[in-house]
């Protein structure tokens, strides 16, 4: 029945054979997934629970019950009964990746670190976006020279994309660290390995502007502006600046404009206003 696409059938023959054999969880897994196909999450984590408190050292019936807990967004309560199946014997680095997720979703990053941990453990990953995945949750949790290790550790070994990602990350870490020189040779090997949007612009624009290469940073920062996916006004606030100390009055006026298109005007607006009317009356002052 379930091959012909006959869910409901298929369901209440196997609702028999678990009256028939009572004691084999598998009839109650079967339904329950049927269940779960047609969206009857609630009906589905019923049989589950069934299925674990019957048999509960069944791990497959725990790792369908995470399924369906995940599903329903009752995260903390998925990540239980994972953890159930993987205390059980459900040992994969599939299993441990969702955990991982959940954990991250949870705002638990130490606890999601330590099962991507647990993944890589049980088989590694050739792309490095795991690793990349873990340097970012490190970074995200405080840990920020065991991030920039693991992200240069990536950034080394894995495929040409991940690693340009990887280096977009370390840009971002020096940068925290005032480590100028170092955040703008992350960011050319990430352009050299093939990142050419804007959030590699933007970043170098705002290392460049701390730098006070505000002429390059100006040049970085309107790539960014321009192959951004929406008006952002923090960039076009940094612009506008950074255009001002450079000098590009008319190019800033722009961006001031573009800014407060966005915003109206509100503090920054004033504050930019007056730094272009400063560097103006500086001109024509020839100061």
């Amino acid at each position: 029945d379930r091959g012909r696409g006959d869910v409901l059938a298929a369901l209440d023959a196997v609702r028999l054979l678990t009256v028939l054999d009572a004691g084999d969880p598998s009839w109650r897994r079967y339904a329950a997934e049927l269940l779960a196909e047609t969206g009857r999450l609630s009906a589905a984590e019923s049989i589950y629970r069934q299925a674990v408190s019957i048999s509960p050292a069944d791990e497959q019936s725990w790792l369908g019950l995470g399924n369906v807990l995940a599903s329903s967004g009752r995260v903390r309560s998925a990540a239980s009964a994972y953890e159930t199946a993987w205390i059980l014997g459900e040992r994969t680095a599939t299993l441990a990746e969702g955990i991982a997720a959940l954990e991250q979703r949870d705002g638990d990053l130490a606890s999601s670190v330590r099962w991507l941990e647990h993944a890589e453990t049980l088989e590694s990953d050739a792309s490095g976006r795991r690793a990349l995945r873990r340097a970012r949750l490190l970074a995200g949790g405080g840990r920020e020279a065991d991030a920039l290790r693991a992200a240069e550790a990536v950034a080394a070994s894995a495929p040409a994309d991940v690693a340009a990602d990887a280096r977009l990350l370390c840009a971002t870490l020096t940068l925290r660290a005032h480590r100028l020189d170092d955040a703008l040779a992350h960011l050319d090997a990430a352009r050299a390995a093939g990142r050419t949007d804007a959030e590699l612009e933007e970043s170098a624009g705002r290392t460049l502007f701390v730098r006070e290469d505000y002429a390059a940073a100006a040049e970085r920062l309107t790539r960014a502006s321009r192959g951004a996916t929406g008006d952002d006004p923090e960039l076009l606030e940094l612009l506008a600046s950074a255009r001002i100390r450079s000098g590009d009055l008319p190019g800033a006026r722009e961006a001031i404009v573009a800014y407060i298109e966005l915003r109206s005007v509100d503090d920054a607006a004033r504050t930019l206003v007056a730094d272009w009317r400063r560097a103006k009356a500086r001109g024509a002052s020839g100061r």
